[in-house]
């Protein structure tokens, strides 16, 4: 016989497998963590992105509200005019 015991013999195969696989394994995490890193990137600049747009729609609905006001005063005045009108 060989001299192993199965146990030993199954620690040694095992141990023989992870330490082939141990590089491959070592460059799929490389592989992974860049990845996941540009994933957090994108993602960070998307919530940047986001909150600039953000800011840009209240800012916009601040400006709309504002026309819409300009606009009814416009309508009051204009009516106020109309009225003052002789009829023809």
């Amino acid at each position: 016989m060989l001299g192993f015991t199965l146990t030993q013999l199954a620690y040694f195969l095992t141990r023989r497998e992870f330490s082939t696989k141990l590089p491959l394994m070592d460059g799929d995490v490389t592989a992974l963590e860049t990845k996941l890193d540009q994933f957090l990137a994108h993602c960070q600049r998307l919530r940047e992105e986001n909150h600039a747009l953000r800011e840009r729609v209240a800012g916009l609905e601040g400006d709309k509200l504002m026309l819409t006001d300009k606009i009814q005063s416009a309508r009051v005045r204009l009516e106020a005019l109309m009225e003052r009108l002789p009829e023809q």
